[in-house]
């Protein structure tokens, strides 16, 4: 399990919880604190998670890429903020 956690403006937080059934990224708004997306789910599918630990933000030219280090399913899962969630 594990959270994580994108501000819109590129800063990152990852929580380590393991007491949550299903791990999840959300993404929330850096002015107003809404929640603009969210993923979430246990397993290997495409948009789940099983044990997501690092997390890292990086400018490209459409926005923002985000790269999250899946663990448990030995993985490197990326998103385009704009697009993908």
């Amino acid at each position: 399990s594990g959270f994580i956690f994108v501000l819109d403006g590129g800063r990152a937080l990852s929580d380590p919880d393991t007491t949550h059934p299903a791990p999840g990224f959300y993404r929330f708004s850096s002015t107003s604190g809404k929640q603009l997306q969210t993923v979430t789910g246990l397993g290997s599918g495409n948009l789940q998670f099983n044990h997501p630990r690092g997390i890292a933000v990086l400018p490209d030219v459409e926005g923002q890429i985000v790269y999250v280090a899946d663990t448990g399913n030995n993985r490197i899962m990326m998103f385009q903020l704009s697009t993908d969630l």
